[in-house]
Parts: structure tokens; sequence; C-alpha cells
């Protein structure tokens, strides 16, 4: 059953709970980078 409902997601391209944290954490890091720019502390 997990198998049948993890390759439906994938069919219909719904992000999974890792692709949610790695784009977190790439606008956490972008964020930062922003401040560094704005010389925000």
């Amino acid at each position: 059953m997990s198998d049948l409902v993890t390759k439906t997601i994938e069919k219909i391209s719904l992000p999974t709970k890792e692709d949610v944290s790695q784009l977190n954490k790439k606008i956490e890091e972008l964020s930062e980078r922003i401040k560094k720019l704005e010389g925000t502390p």
C-alpha cells in the first residue's frame, strides 16, 4: 500500500516531505545571504 501511494504521489508531482525540507533549507540560506547583502544583523 505504501509503495502504491508513493508511486502515485511521484506521478502527480506532489512534493515529498524531503523536497519541502530541502526547499526550506534553501530559503533560509538565501534569506541569510540577503540579510548580509543588506547589511542587517
